[in-house]
Order: structure tokens, then C-alpha cells, then sequence
């Protein structure tokens, strides 16, 4: 059975959906978003970029208050007030979360594949380190659907922090929307033959397996 993660619905829908049309240089950027949803789809090792590398060290930080470390210190990448959010943040899973939840759930023919941050006491909760926030910022993604059908828990929040404040969105379980959005992306894939291709030759479910975190 072939399967979907949410960074691949987001790359697509990122191409598909953006009003280029505000961009200087509409053209290339509509061009390199194409590129980037089918290098998704083509599996392609991407080097992460500086922001990238940002969430993980801030995923980090959280995860060594949360285990107790002493001398918990921010990397380079992060700056003071990174360790407050931090503590913020672990403050609102608590120590007896369940760390690192696989889930996998079938909707409209596919598996739909994730791993959530943290799970405690019936709320998934995804850690998101940004530049900066519009609210809201996760609406159009499919990640808490997923996560939250894929758990059989009916709310997620994202605890997102920036360089200066912490911000929170909550979701609630919404099966026909996610089963809605996932079908959206099956209809433009089987009108786009090149992207079929790919999506068919390279997403091939075979068990819960883990993926790295640039494929979820």
C-alpha cells in the first residue's frame, strides 16, 4: 500500500495552493517549489538548512529538561531566552509524557504516516521552533489530523516558540477534513503524471518503519 507523511502533503501543497503571483520573481519561486515537491517525492537527501537544524536543537533542549539534565545550555543556533521557552514547553508536556508516538492510520486507499513529539494525558502535543509566527501557521496542514487519528486522541496542540515568544494552536480530531485534503492530493497526483510516477516507484509501505524527521 502506498503512503503519505505530512511534510509530503505540505511540499505539495505549498506548490499547489501559494499565490505566487506576490513573490519577486514569481516564476522561479513557483519552479523551485515544483522542484522541491518532486525531489519529496524522489525521496532526494536534502542537507538541512539553518532552521532546520534550529527545531532539532530546540527539540533538544526540551527534551534534556525534560530528562533532568544539569547544565542544560543553549546551542549556537539558539539564543538565551531559548532555554525559558524551553522550559516553557516541558513545563506543558510534563516529564511522564510518551516521547517520540509513531502512529499510522489508513484513509481513501493510503497509509498516512507520522511521529508525534510527545503524547500525555489524551493531547499529542509537536514542538515548532520559527523565525517568526502568523497565526494561524498549521491550519492547512494535515500533521494533527494525522497524528490525531493515527493515536485515537481527539486534540493536539503545537507549542511554537520564536527568538522573543512562545504561542500555542489547538486542534480538534476531524477525520472528514483530513479524509477530505488527502483525497484533494490523490486527485491532482493521478492528473500529474510525473509526480505519479515518482510517488508510485518510491512510497511503498512496508510496516512501521522509521523515518527520518525531513520525511514526516
Amino acid at each position: 500500500m502506498k503512503y503519505i507523511t505530512p511534510s509530503l502533503f505540505s511540499s505539495w501543497a505549498y506548490w499547489y495552493n501559494t499565490d505566487f503571483s506576490v513573490y519577486t520573481g514569481p516564476d522561479e519561486a513557483k519552479d523551485a517549489a515544483r522542484k522541491d515537491y518532486l525531489n519529496s517525492l524522489a525521496r532526494v537527501q536534502i542537507d538541512p538548512t539553518e532552521a532546520m537544524l534550529r527545531g532539532r536543537e530546540f527539540e533538544q533542549l526540551v527534551r534534556d529538561i525534560l530528562d533532568g539534565a544539569d547544565n542544560v545550555s543553549a546551542s549556537p543556533l539558539l539564543n538565551a531566552g531559548d532555554i525559558g521557552r524551553a522550559c516553557t514547553v516541558a513545563g506543558a508536556i510534563t516529564p511522564d509524557c510518551l516521547w517520540q508516538a509513531a502512529c499510522k492510520t489508513e484513509c481513501a486507499g493510503v497509509v498516512l504516516y507520522g511521529i508525534a513529539d510527545a503524547v500525555n494525558r489524551g493531547v499529542v502535543y509537536d514542538i515548532k521552533r520559527k523565525s517568526s509566527y502568523d497565526c494561524p501557521a498549521y491550519y492547512e496542514s494535515i500533521q494533527h489530523l494525522v497524528y490525531m487519528r493515527g493515536l485515537n486522541l481527539n486534540e493536539m496542540r503545537y507549542l511554537i516558540s520564536t527568538s522573543g515568544d512562545f504561542f500555542t494552536e489547538d486542534y480538534q480530531r476531524d477525520d472528514a477534513l483530513l479524509e477530505s485534503r488527502v483525497r484533494g492530493f490523490l486527485s491532482h497526483l493521478n492528473h500529474d503524471p510525473e509526480a505519479k510516477e515518482l510517488w508510485l516507484k518510491n512510497w511503498e509501505f512496508n510496516g512501521l518503519t522509521r523515518l527520518s524527521a525531513e520525511e514526516i
